[in-house]
C-alpha cells in the first residue's frame, strides 16, 4: 500500500493499493500526480499513475516487448514535472538504460543514455545526471544533462571507483 503521511499530524492515509511484485521506485511532482514501479526489478516491472490524493492507479508504461524489454521501473520527474526518466531493463542493449516520456503522452519514449544499470541513476538538479554503466558497474559518473531538451551535454567525468552498484 502507499501510503501519504501529513508532516503536521503525523497520519497516514492510504493512497493506492497493489496486489502484485515489488515497489521499485517512485516519485511525486507539484500538481499531484506520484509514477511508481511494481514488479520484479529484473522482469515484469510496470510505471503506474496516481493522483497524490488517492485513487486507482493507472499502467503508464509497460514493458515494450518488441524490444526485449523486461522492466520499465525507478521513475524520477524532471523539473518541469510533466516530463520523467526512467529505467527500461532489455536483452536488447541498444534499449536497455535511461530513457524519457511524459505525462502527456507516455507512449513517446526517447532514449536518453543506454547501458545505464538499474538503481545507479538519478537527476540532479544542478543539472547533471549522476549514474554507473552495466559495462563499468564499480564507477560512479556525472554528465551535465539540459533537462528542457532532454540532451546530454559534455562528456562523462568519473567521481567515483570501487564502488559496489546494483545492475
Amino acid at each position: 500500500t502507499l501510503r501519504r503521511v501529513s508532516l503536521e499530524s503525523d497520519e497516514a492515509r492510504a493512497i493506492c493499493t497493489i496486489s502484485r511484485g515489488s515497489w521499485s521506485g517512485g516519485t511525486w511532482n507539484e500538481a499531484g500526480h506520484i509514477l511508481f514501479s511494481v514488479g520484479e526489478w529484473r522482469k515484469s516491472a510496470t510505471v503506474y499513475s496516481v493522483p497524490a490524493d488517492g485513487g486507482e492507479p493507472r499502467v503508464l508504461l509497460e514493458p515494450d516487448l518488441a524490444r526485449q524489454e523486461h522492466a520499465v521501473q525507478a521513475p524520477q520527474f524532471l523539473p518541469d514535472g510533466r516530463r520523467f526518466l526512467f529505467h527500461v531493463r532489455s536483452e536488447d542493449p541498444a534499449s536497455h538504460g535511461l530513457w524519457i516520456s511524459s505525462l502527456d503522452r507516455p507512449d513517446e519514449r526517447e532514449l536518453v543514455l543506454a547501458g545505464v544499470s538499474y538503481g545507479t541513476w538519478g537527476y540532479v538538479p544542478s543539472g547533471r545526471l549522476v549514474y554507473s554503466r552495466v559495462d563499468s558497474p564499480s564507477q560512479i559518473l556525472t554528465q551535465g544533462f539540459d533537462a528542457a531538451r532532454a540532451r546530454l551535454r559534455g562528456e562523462p567525468v568519473t567521481i567515483s571507483s570501487g564502488v559496489d552498484t546494483c545492475q
